[in-house]
């Protein structure tokens, strides 16, 4: 069982690393990493979209109100940053996440990191691919304090958009949930 799991995720980093060489937006080398590579893809994708200057339809809702945005201009690295900073691509945490993959037709189609100790904020990464290319990434992050307990979901869908719902319950406070979503448009 050991060596077929072994084998199995030896075999989805291959078809990752093979399916991402190419010099196509939305795919990412994983040069010397074990996991996919989270920063260096939302780097990517943040210069991608500042080349392109696509118009942020964005909707807040904080509580139960809520408020409609339309931006022409954004900094696309802030606008990402929450999600370059679940990235899990540390050596520290080689042994941290379990991994699991799905193939379909013999290509990969999804990777799926899940934390197996629980003081580790990045709880879950999830990423779809369509044709080697990356279709979806879905993020879980928890963290605690003394004081707070956050609950985050990321999702985000290349030149389509992303969401954010954040749950955040404070010792003093009734839980507060924030969620953005973001459509991009063509200017």
């Amino acid at each position: 069982m050991v060596h077929k799991l072994s084998f199995t995720i030896g075999f989805c980093i291959l078809i990752v690393c093979t399916a991402c060489r190419q010099e196509s937006p939305g795919t990412v080398p994983l040069t010397n990493a074990r996991f996919f590579d989270l920063k260096t893809y939302f780097q990517q994708e943040s210069a991608s979209l500042t080349a392109k200057n696509p118009q942020l339809r964005k909707r807040l809702e904080i509580d139960g109100r809520i408020e409609e945005q339309t931006l022409d201009s954004v900094d696309f690295n802030e606008e990402l940053r929450l999600f370059a900073e679940a990235d899990i691509n540390r050596p520290a945490w080689l042994d941290k996440y379990a991994v699991d993959s799905l193939l379909q037709n013999d290509r990969l189609s999804r990777l799926t990191y899940r934390a197996l100790e629980a003081d580790l904020k990045t709880r879950e990464l999830q990423i779809d691919f369509l044709d080697g290319k990356v279709s979806e990434i879905h993020i879980q992050k928890k963290f605690d304090t003394a004081i707070a307990n956050t609950d985050q979901k990321l999702a985000y869908f290349p030149g389509k958009g992303y969401s954010i719902e954040n749950r955040q319950k404070t010792v003093l406070q009734d839980p507060q949930v924030f969620r953005v979503e973001v459509l991009l448009s063509e200017q």
